[in-house]
């Protein structure tokens, strides 16, 4: 079932991404089983429009909206650090965290806000440094943070 579902939802967003649409809400309740199994992403309230055709620039990413993207637990951490821009990478991570709750039957990351959010992340993917993300240096809230290094867990 989680593999029917994880298969699911990659398709949908690669059909999103493959019209430049980013979701931006990748979460469990955005999620619809039908009786028969099939996955449906639903909810694109916060959804944007990403590609050459709508940007100046001819890049794919776009400001990130006022309002916030993606439920907390299922943030990426470059939006979480303040990111202004939106990408697909950003769907295809909280895509992981929906999948990893699925197999483990609880949130990933259950953050109280966002600099706990941050924190949780950190613990398990390592804080971040200019040899494992050297744009994170660059993402406004960076500064802001005092991080005490760690390294990535390994999976065993």
């Amino acid at each position: 079932i989680i593999r029917t579902i994880a298969g699911d939802l990659c398709a949908a967003l690669a059909h999103c991404h493959g019209h430049g649409i980013v979701h931006g809400d990748v979460k469990p309740g955005n999620l619809l089983v039908s009786y028969s199994g099939i996955v449906r992403l639903c909810d694109f309230g916060l959804s944007q429009r990403t590609g050459p055709d709508h940007d100046q620039n001819n890049d794919t990413t776009l400001p990130v909206p006022p309002r916030g993207l993606c439920t907390l637990y299922y943030r990426p951490p470059e939006v979480l650090l303040g990111t202004t821009e939106v990408h697909t990478s950003m769907d295809m991570y909280s895509a992981g965290t929906v999948v990893a709750e699925l197999l483990t039957g609880r949130v990933l990351f259950a953050g109280r806000n966002v600099l706990d959010q941050i924190c949780q992340v950190c613990n398990v993917l390592g804080t971040p440094d200019v040899s494992t993300w050297p744009e994170a240096m660059t993402l406004p809230d960076y500064s802001k943070l005092n991080f005490t290094p760690k390294k990535r867990q390994r999976w065993e």
